[in-house]
């Protein structure tokens, strides 16, 4: 399943297969066990409006995403708008 979100994502079909994800890993966060979860993309999940617009659905459904090094700005060191989630 954890392919399913980072690397052969389908678009048809993500947002169920995250839901599965969070519903399975659900006993581990309610009994403390689980605090955080890191999706590791590819190298090739550029920051591009695609991929923007699937990160902003992955935090819509509460998945904590850090797509990498070409989704800071830059000319500030910063975190761009998508990209970075808490």
């Amino acid at each position: 399943m954890y392919g399913q979100i980072t690397h052969e994502i389908d678009l048809a079909k993500w947002q169920d297969i995250a839901k599965q994800y969070l519903q399975a890993v659900e006993p581990l966060r309610e009994v403390g066990r689980l605090e955080v979860v890191l999706f590791q993309f590819p190298y090739s999940f550029h920051y591009e409006a695609e991929n923007r617009r699937y990160m902003d659905g992955i935090q819509a459904i509460s998945l904590y995403t850090y797509a990498g090094a070409s989704w800071v700005s830059s000319s500030t060191g910063s975190p761009s708008k998508s990209g970075v989630s808490s």
